[in-house]
């Protein structure tokens, strides 16, 4: 008999995930990302804000988590309505806003970061002295 080398590797993939539940449970790593007080849970779509639950809507938690892989830099309005809904136009942007909105009112008390607008350009979550202070020479 002939095995050909995709079936091998299907035969080889399916012997791997077979020994990976054999205890039941899955290999997962905790994954958790920690801005300041928000801790956003990825694996159990929960989010903590210093210590207590904040519940969240499916998109807000996608939208959140966005922010979070990319803290400190502002992301333009079609980047995130792309990435969220993969639409475009001017009504996406205005539930883009009110998703915000309500984002920004579940975290009140976040710090040292913030959800800030930058007009024209996008959202970013970004830390609250954001921009710098210019020094005076």
């Amino acid at each position: 008999m002939h095995v050909t080398l995709p079936a091998y590797r299907l035969g080889n993939a399916a012997m791997n995930a077979t020994l990976r539940f054999a205890d039941g449970v899955p290999e997962r790593e905790n994954r958790t990302i920690v801005l300041g007080n928000l801790s956003l849970h990825l694996d159990s779509f929960r989010t903590t804000l210093s210590g207590r639950a904040v519940d969240l809507t499916h998109h807000e938690f996608e939208l959140l988590r966005i922010f979070c892989v990319q803290a400190g830099r502002v992301i333009p309005y079609e980047s995130l309505v792309r990435e969220l809904w993969d639409l475009s136009g001017r009504s996406a942007v205005r539930h883009l806003n009110v998703i915000v909105h309500r984002l920004r009112t579940k975290l009140t008390g976040l710090s040292p970061y913030s959800i800030e607008t930058v007009r024209g350009r996008g959202y970013g979550l970004l830390e609250v002295d954001w921009p710098p202070a210019r020094r005076a020479e």
